[in-house]
């Protein structure tokens, strides 16, 4: 009922915190200001344990958490574009480089391409919320994506993408069509 804070529930909160808080750092952070200078007792969530303890610590967490998310988010004024892909065969690669060459050519944009089987979520996660568009190539096996593309997909939360965001995704098939 009551937190602890101990080194198992600090990871616990963490998780907590990128789950379902993360896409309100903006306005937990203006709660925080709120707070800080009042003398609390207890925090009571919606769910989750009580915190009774150890306030001071929870409140620094949440604002480290949502300060590092916001850093993340705030707009650089680059053009980024996340080039996405899994490549069976290295096809589906070749041409995502092709495609990201010719956007080089047409414009000043910071291309970032990540073969999605060999990078952790969190990364991916990161990269999705630093782009203002994204291109995603995957090969098609038995008329279908594979698994690593609706991983991705899943990662697309409309609540954690800024309100200047465009994503645009696009499928590349590395594989023939079947001819019918």
């Amino acid at each position: 009922m009551f937190s602890e804070f101990n080194e198992t529930y600090t990871g616990t909160y963490k998780y907590y915190f990128d789950v379902i808080m993360k896409p309100f750092s903006r306005f937990m952070l203006r709660a925080i200001d709120h707070i800080k200078p009042l003398d609390i007792e207890f925090i009571c969530p919606g769910h989750g344990p009580i915190h009774h303890k150890n306030l001071k610590k929870a409140i620094e967490l949440s604002e480290k958490y949502a300060s590092d998310y916001m850093k993340i988010i705030t707009p650089t004024g680059q053009n980024n574009l996340l080039i996405a892909y899994v490549s069976a065969y290295g096809y589906t690669k070749e041409a995502a480089e092709i495609i990201a060459g010719g956007v080089l050519e047409n414009g000043e944009i910071t291309i970032k391409m990540v073969d999605i089987e060999n990078i952790s979520d969190d990364e991916l996660e990161t990269d999705i919320i630093k782009c203002e568009g994204m291109l995603v190539g995957s090969p098609t096996i038995n008329q279908n994506t594979l698994l690593p593309v609706y991983k991705l997909l899943a990662l697309i939360n409309p609540l954690r993408i800024r309100e200047n965001s465009v994503v645009h995704l696009d499928l590349m098939a590395g594989a023939e069509r079947r001819q019918e």
